[in-house]
């Protein structure tokens, strides 16, 4: 039987691996097939494939879109990840990640947190900046440890000071889903819905609805 994982985020976005080690992991693993999934970004794609091609791993190229509507991610597999039109729409997303981002930053230093956009950046080693970059440029100053108090990891610190409810987070705009959709199946991509429960806990009514 042969073993996948099509849901893979790499340091393209906020994964803690590069495209290349996933591919090594996955061939050290036996894993026949894997999809390079990237919240918004595409830019880990070609590393994967690259190191697909002595592997014997087959790498799908993906995407996970962030939708506006319920905070939905929308998966892309099998795109064009060339497509003009996709990495327009792209480039747009990257520029609103950015501009949340850093307001984001200068919430938290209002609230007390000592931290630089320098120190985000180095922690977002790819093209897209997310929550979890600058959760762990807070944590790594020495200087947040008392106010941090019992929060000690990336998980904690956004559920406590980043969550969608959080004064500190800043919403930006997203793609809407059906907008996703079009995207994908345009640039020749499968579209799946990832993790829907997630966003309609305990409600299936309401999922059953949102899905038709």
């Amino acid at each position: 039987m042969n073993t996948i994982d099509l849901q893979i985020q790499t340091t393209a976005s906020d994964g803690k691996h590069s495209s290349a080690a996933c591919v090594k992991m996955a061939q050290e693993n036996n894993l026949a097939v894997i999809a390079i999934t990237d919240h918004d970004t595409i830019a880990g794609v070609d590393e994967a494939l690259g190191a697909a091609v002595t592997s014997g791993v087959h790498v799908i190229p993906g995407i996970e879109m962030s939708a506006e509507e319920h905070g939905l991610h929308i998966l892309g597999y099998g795109i064009n990840h060339t497509r003009e039109k996709l990495l327009a729409e792209l480039e747009g997303f990257k520029q609103g990640r950015i501009a949340g981002a850093s307001q984001m930053v200068e919430n938290l230093k209002r609230a007390g947190f000592v931290v630089d956009w320098s120190d985000v950046e180095k922690e977002a080693t790819g093209s897209v900046f997310a929550r979890p970059h600058i959760a762990r440029a807070i944590l790594k100053r020495p200087e947040n440890k008392k106010k941090l108090g019992s929060v000690l990891n990336t998980h904690d610190f956004i559920e406590t000071y980043l969550s969608n409810e959080s004064p500190h987070y800043v919403h930006r705009s997203h793609i809407l889903v059906k907008d996703a959709i079009s995207l994908i199946r345009e640039s020749g991509g499968v579209a799946v819905w990832s993790h829907p429960a997630i966003h309609f806990r305990n409600d299936y009514d309401g999922l059953e609805k949102f899905l038709q």
